[in-house]
């Protein structure tokens, strides 16, 4: 169908990758995500060592 409407398809490619942080401390990643206007969403995280090793995490419906 793209190629039908002329549309050409782009694509941009984002390299991410995690860091360790500094010799003794932590690392606190999260992210949520909510669906429209129907009030359904959640959040998540973890916490990492200066290692990359996995401290604690969580997930909660909101």
């Amino acid at each position: 169908m793209r190629e039908e409407l002329g549309q050409e398809s782009s694509r941009n490619i984002i390299n991410v990758y995690w860091e360790n942080p500094p010799h003794g401390w932590y690392c606190l990643n999260t992210d949520g995500a909510a669906k429209d206007s129907s009030g359904v969403a959640g959040c998540g995280g973890l916490i990492r060592d200066d290692n990359g090793n996995w401290v604690c995490g969580f997930a909660k419906y909101l």
